[in-house]
C-alpha cells in the first residue's frame, strides 16, 4: 500500500489530533492509534480517546472555522481558535480523503480519516489548504 502525501500536511494533521486527544481525555487516558485498510482497500486511520466525547449535534460542526465546544468542554484555561479540525478536514481532503468523527458521551472519541492508494489517484493534490 502506498499513498502520496504532502508530509508537512499529515503531520500537522496528526500534531492537531493529537493535541485535541490530549487537551480533551482525562489524564493517565490511553490514546488509541490504528491504521489499516478498510473495505474498499482505502488507509484507514484511526484516533480515539476516552473523553468527554462530543455531543452528536456537534460532530460536523466541529469542523467548521472557528468552531468551539461549550464552556463546558474546554479543558481548564486552554483555549481553541477552533481552526485545527477544520485545518484536518480540508488537508485530508485535498488528498482525496475524507474525516469524521464518532463519540459517545462520557466514553469515547475517535476520529478517522482515509487516504486513497496512490494508484488510484492520477495527479495528487499536494499544495497546501489555506484558511481563508
Amino acid at each position: 500500500f502506498l499513498a502520496h502525501v504532502d508530509r508537512e500536511l499529515m503531520v500537522r494533521v496528526w500534531v492537531n489530533l493529537l493535541t485535541n486527544a490530549i487537551k480533551y481525555a482525562p489524564s493517565g487516558d490511553t490514546l488509541e492509534l490504528t491504521a489499516d485498510r478498510n473495505e474498499q482497500g482505502i488507509l484507514q486511520m484511526q484516533l480515539t480517546d476516552h473523553g468527554l466525547g462530543i455531543p452528536n449535534d456537534k460532530l460536523e460542526v466541529v469542523f467548521e472555522k472557528f468552531a468551539q465546544l461549550d464552556e463546558g468542554q474546554k479543558s481548564g484555561n486552554i483555549r481553541s481558535t477552533g481552526l485545527g479540525l477544520a485545518f484536518c478536514k480540508m488537508a485530508v481532503e485535498s488528498h482525496g480523503g475524507r474525516i469524521w468523527i464518532e463519540s459517545e458521551m462520557g466514553n469515547f472519541t475517535r476520529i478517522t480519516f482515509t487516504l486513497p492508494d496512490s494508484k488510484d489517484v492520477a495527479e495528487p493534490s499536494l499544495k497546501s489548504p489555506t484558511m481563508s
